[in-house]
């Protein structure tokens, strides 16, 4: 797929320059993004913009062809893990 208008997806290596195939992150805000985490404005600022400084991590890997089309790999920092059944609280 290609990238939503006004997104700037750019791949990065682990010595943060670009590359064909890895993290995903983002260039530039975009509309509706998030700008903190509840109650911790620097848990936010530590996770999302600390691994590659002045872009937003997603936490996913990325593949872009010559092309320009993207293909999101998978999760990269291992932070999602489903283990259980969904509990709700009913009050």
């Amino acid at each position: 797929m290609r990238p939503m208008f006004g997104i700037k997806p750019k791949i990065m290596t682990d010595e943060g320059s670009k590359g064909g195939e890895g993290p995903l992150c983002i260039q530039e805000p975009w509309p509706g993004m998030a700008i903190s985490i509840w109650g911790s404005p620097q848990r936010f600022k530590e996770t999302y913009f600390t691994a590659f400084p002045g872009y937003y991590f997603t936490g996913d890997g990325a593949i872009c062809n010559e092309r320009g089309f993207w293909k999101i790999t998978g999760r990269v920092d291992d932070v999602i893990n489903v283990t259980g059944k969904l509990k709700m609280a009913v009050g």
